[in-house]
C-alpha cells in the first residue's frame, strides 16, 4: 500500500498519479512519514508538504513523484530529510520557513520531460543529478550548495547566474554559467 498522513498506509492509486499530501495539523509533537524498506507504492505523482510535516526517506530507499510539467515538490513550511534517493519530474517550490536536509549518501534526480525550476532558498543537496532532456531543461531560481552535480548525456542544466557553491561537477550535458 502507499504511504500516506503521518505514515498511515494510503489508498491504493496507479503509480504516479496521486499526491501524497503531509500535514501535521498543528500537533505540537510531530510525527514523520517515513519512506522505508517496508514501504511500497514510493511512486507518486506530486508532493504536498505543509503544517510542520514531516518526510523523511531512509538510507538505501527511493521516492519518486513523477508528475511533469507541474510543481512535484511543495514544501510550505515543512521538514523533509532526504536520506536516500529522491526523483522529480516536477519543479520543486520551497517557502523560506521550509527545511530540507540530504545527509551523506542521499541523491536527487530531476528527470522532468519538461521544464523544471528548483527554488531550495538555499538548502544543500550531496548529490544532484540533472536528466531533464527537454529545451527548458532544469533551472534554479535560488542559490545553492551541492557536493557533487552529474548533469547527464543531453540534460541541462541552468545555475540561472545564481551563487551554487560545487564540490565536483560531473557534465556530459549542457550546464549553464552566467556570471563571474
Amino acid at each position: 500500500r502507499a504511504i500516506g498522513r503521518h505514515g498511515k498506509p494510503a489508498g491504493k492509486a496507479r503509480a504516479g498519479r496521486g499526491q501524497l499530501i503531509i500535514s501535521n495539523d498543528g500537533n505540537s509533537a510531530p510525527g514523520a512519514t517515513i519512506v522505508s524498506s517496508s514501504c511500497t507504492d514510493t511512486t507518486v505523482g506530486y508532493i504536498l508538504l505543509y503544517g510542520a510535516g514531516k518526510l523523511r526517506i531512509d538510507a538505501g530507499q527511493a521516492l519518486s513523484a513523477l508528475s511533469s510539467g507541474i510543481t512535484g515538490l511543495n514544501n510550505i513550511g515543512s521538514t523533509f530529510i532526504d536520506s536516500g534517493t529522491f526523483v522529480l519530474a516536477g519543479s520543486w517550490v520551497q517557502s523560506s520557513t521550509a527545511i530540507f536536509t540530504a545527509p551523506t549518501g542521499s541523491t536527487v534526480t530531476f528527470n522532468g520531460s519538461s521544464a523544471q525550476t528548483v527554488d531550495v532558498k538555499g538548502q544543500a543537496f550531496q548529490t544532484v543529478i540533472g536528466s531533464n532532456t527537454s529545451s527548458g531543461g532544469v533551472l534554479m531560481l535560488s542559490s545553492s550548495s551541492v557536493s557533487n552535480l552529474i548533469n547527464n548525456a543531453g540534460a541541462t542544466f541552468n545555475l540561472g547566474g545564481l551563487l551554487f557553491n560545487d564540490t565536483a561537477i560531473n557534465n556530459s550535458g549542457n550546464l549553464v554559467v552566467v556570471g563571474t
